[in-house]
């Protein structure tokens, strides 16, 4: 509520948990809890305001750790820690302004006390897409160092698409029928 609050967004009075199904066996449970805290907010970053839709809770899913032809070993030292997930819009136009407004996210989420430090506490889903594009959703990114190369290089990965669908449209090869 702290946070919302410093995002001047709109909290509801009744607040409801909702439960997503977990087909993998990530969640002992067989669903993720997530609690819709608060929406419509904004960030004041230099001179842009940056949107912030919403601001959930939801748990965190057991880790992946080894994976054989009739089996999965999960570690569950993270099962059920409660995860603060904030979406912004899609304000930010560029690699180096993702990373510096993920940043300045994580200073205020800091500043308030109440979140750990260190690699991996904080990681960050980022949505790219280009003009002709797919919106990518890229998950789990720990490290901020890196974040500005892996929006760039989505953005190459996307831009070199687009040039093949535009070779393969010109020779009238259609990508559905593309068999192995």
């Amino acid at each position: 509520i702290l946070i919302s609050t410093f995002f001047n967004m709109y909290i509801p009075k009744v607040l409801q948990v909702m439960r997503k199904i977990v087909v993998d066996g990530s969640n002992t449970s067989g669903f993720q809890r997530t609690l819709l805290l608060s929406l419509n907010g904004e960030l004041k970053y230099r001179d842009k305001k940056i949107s912030i839709q919403t601001i959930c809770i939801e748990e965190d899913a057991a880790r992946k750790i080894e994976e054989g032809e009739d089996y999965i070993i999960y570690r569950l030292d993270r099962l059920g820690i409660p995860l603060i997930e904030i979406s912004t819009g899609p304000d930010l136009r560029d690699p180096k302004e993702v990373k510096e407004v993920a940043e300045y996210i994580g200073l205020i989420l800091r500043l308030t006390g109440k979140v750990k430090r260190g690699l991996g506490t904080i990681r960050q889903d980022v949505n790219i897409s280009i003009e002709g594009g797919e919106k990518v959703e890229i998950k789990g990114v720990q490290n901020l160092k890196i974040m500005d190369k892996v929006c760039e290089l989505e953005v190459k990965r996307q831009e070199r698409m687009l040039e093949w669908k535009k070779i393969m449209n010109e020779r009238g090869i259609d990508g559905y029928e593309l068999v192995e």
